[in-house]
């Protein structure tokens, strides 16, 4: 273990700053919300405190949106002001929208207006990963989803309390666990679009908290790590054991029509079931990448409401 490492992880052990090892009932209860543009500040910050909690958040619309803007409405109550787009979708407006957010889809195919994305429009299960593939650890905090509509079977939403699994890993073995942190442990890249990689810690220990952008999809090359770093491998096997449904690390949640998902995307890892469509039931998500962390803001959520 480096002598660095070893004094950051006494701190972090002293202080034991991770989200709950235990879901509890009261996060799978949705906040109710009755407009996007009527937002009280009592649900605004029971919304953040599932988040802070938990990882994640879900609320409950009781009348549809009718554009971007209600939900960008919504975010800015959440002190979420200002959507993040990843470089790699910048001069892609096919992709994202003017707004900053994107839909997932069963999407048409190139050629037919709109550009084919294997993870955004397909009806394929999605492996536990962390949004923002080639962006640095802890570079975007929150990720959002909000059901338009949901599939007529399938397309359960994944959870894994990344940051809570690896802090027991952490106590239990170190030096073991300690390979994760390391600068050469995981390789991603940006698969059919630039091809393009980005390489660091599966986790990291930042300002005396944890932070992660573990992730198992087709975008990671974990091998390359596994060549590299002594005890590895056998870390990743250990974490991989804490991925099942048994598991207090891991939950699955279906979103309702109306409903939304806030999840600290540098703090657990998320995917999706595979999923089927009946013609009268079409799975419709909406997403949104946030570089910061919710924060309840009195005066924007008094202005928004009073717009």
């Amino acid at each position: 273990m480096k002598k660095g490492n070893s004094s950051m992880i006494e701190t972090l052990l002293k202080n034991n700053e991770i989200l709950s090892t235990v879901y509890q009932k009261k996060c799978f209860i949705p906040v109710h919300i009755n407009s996007p543009n009527n937002v009280t500040q009592q649900q605004a910050a029971e919304i953040i405190e599932n988040y802070n909690v938990f990882g994640f958040s879900i609320f409950q619309l009781n009348q549809p949106i009718s554009n971007d803007m209600d939900l960008i409405n919504l975010y800015k109550c959440l002190g979420l002001y200002q959507p993040f787009v990843p470089q790699i979708y910048q001069h892609d407006p096919e992709i994202y929208q003017k707004s900053g957010l994107n839909y997932i889809h069963r999407g048409q195919k190139k050629g037919n207006g709109e550009r084919f994305h294997r993870a955004f429009q397909t009806t394929n299960n999605q492996k536990l990963h962390s949004d923002g593939t080639l962006e640095g650890i802890g570079q975007i905090k929150t990720s959002t989803l909000f059901c338009v509509n949901p599939a007529g079977e399938g397309g359960d939403n994944l959870i894994f309390n990344s940051v809570a699994a690896f802090f027991t890993l952490l106590k239990m073995s170190p030096n073991l666990a300690c390979s994760m942190l390391e600068e050469n442990a995981l390789k991603r890249v940006d698969i059919g679009r630039t091809n393009r990689s980005s390489i660091g810690p599966a986790f990291k220990i930042e300002n005396n908290k944890l932070i992660s952008r573990f992730s198992m999809d087709n975008t990671c090359d974990w091998e390359y790590g596994f060549n590299q770093i002594l005890n590895l491998r056998e870390c990743f096997n250990q974490l991989n054991r804490f991925i099942n449904l048994d598991s207090p690390y891991y939950t699955r949640i279906r979103l309702q029509r109306n409903q939304g998902l806030i999840m600290a995307n540098h703090k657990i890892s998320h995917g999706r079931t595979s999923y089927s469509e009946t013609p009268d039931s079409q799975r419709k998500m909406i997403r949104g990448l946030f570089s910061n962390e919710p924060q309840l803001n009195h005066q924007v959520i008094h202005e928004i409401n009073n717009a």
